[in-house]
């Protein structure tokens, strides 16, 4: 007795201030401030599990905690909502947590070991924080359609009647079929499933709208990428047009001297060769005319010599006779005489030549 109420009183205490902690982390969340509301409820997400599994609080607490965390988390890891950041580490732990199914397994243990008995609002909250976030959450997507498959075939089976029942084939026929193209189901479901049995003109308007919608969007998408492409064609072909303009000028600029000499050496040498023969043909025409003057000098020294050998021969040979006796028997060198007689007889040929 005294064990059971001691079991109660700690239930009591538990469930107390965890509900304490959840009112204020949902607090916080209702005056968007988000990031203290997100501290708050991911402290209470393990605690809770354990003091569930205990029965130490009730599952209505453990609903809304969980239900709250999974709010948070979808804000959190789309980034487009909070005015805050997890750390790189955070962030990738948290995204591990559903990639590898450790938040489902532990909702699975904690709920029979069974998915189906999970409340469904907790996994209305669950599949719209994954399809939410699809290119992060969603590692495999046939297995996350078999899983909502398999989720929403049991709805069927058990005819629940649960609130949720209506906004979870909601999800799965607005939601999940249309993001991976599913229209067709979609559109069975509607026609088949009698909760939309009263409506199913309408629904299946707003199905089209969707693919409708979705159409347009990819068209969109095709569309800027055809764009973008061609802007990354013309910016090649741009850069490739700057770079053959560059590189022409740069050969411009640094051309080799082999090549300046190859280009202008044909030129060069047809008119050196041609100077070349001017110069010959001048020099030649040169040395004809120093040739005859030349020979018009020697001509007449050579006649002017004749004549006057021819006149003066005998005193030529007299003066030769002298010198060789004055060369003979006198000192020249002393007297000076040689020197003067070389003038005289100097003088001698000039009187005659006059």
């Amino acid at each position: 007795m005294d064990q059971s109420l001691s079991f109660s009183s700690a239930s009591f205490s538990s469930n107390h201030l965890l509900e304490e902690k959840y009112k204020l982390a949902y607090k916080q969340f209702i005056n968007k401030n988000f990031e203290k509301s997100y501290r708050l409820i991911n402290e209470l997400y393990d605690s809770s599990f354990n003091e569930f599994s205990k029965g130490f609080i009730s599952e209505v607490l453990f609903k809304k905690i969980i239900n709250l965390y999974l709010t948070l988390v979808s804000l959190t890891i789309s980034g487009q909502t909070l005015p805050f950041k997890l750390s790189q580490i955070d962030n990738h732990r948290l995204v591990n947590v559903f990639i590898q199914d450790t938040f489902l397994n532990k909702l699975t243990q904690a709920f029979g070991g069974s998915e189906i008995n999970i409340p469904l609002d907790i996994l209305y909250n669950y599949i719209l924080v994954l399809i939410t976030n699809k290119k992060v959450l969603i590692g495999n997507d046939d297995s996350f359609l078999n899983r909502v498959k398999s989720i929403y075939s049991s709805l069927i089976v058990n005819n629940s009647n649960s609130k949720y029942v209506k906004r979870f084939i909601d999800l799965y026929v607005f939601e999940v079929l249309p993001t991976f193209d599913n229209f067709d189901d979609a559109r069975f479901i509607i026609e088949s499933d009698a909760i939309y049995a009263s409506d199913v003109k309408n629904q299946l308007d707003n199905l089209n709208k969707i693919e409708q919608n979705k159409l347009q969007i990819v068209e969109q998408q095709k569309q800027k990428e055809e764009e973008r492409k061609k802007r990354e064609q013309e910016y090649q072909k741009r850069e490739l047009q700057k770079a053959k303009e560059l590189e022409k000028q740069q050969n411009l600029q640094y051309k080799s001297i082999k090549d300046i000499q190859k280009e202008y050496a044909t030129p060069i040498s047809a008119s050196s060769s041609s100077s070349d023969k001017q110069k010959v043909g001048l020099n030649k025409d040169t040395d004809v005319n120093r040739l005859n003057q030349l020979k018009e000098k020697l001509f007449y020294s050579y006649k002017l010599t004749k004549n006057y050998f021819k006149e003066n021969s005998p005193i030529i040979l007299v003066i030769v006779v002298l010198l060789f006796i004055i060369n003979r028997f006198i000192n020249l060198r002393q007297i000076k005489i040689k020197d003067k007689l070389l003038e005289t007889i100097k003088m001698a040929f000039k009187v005659s030549y006059l």
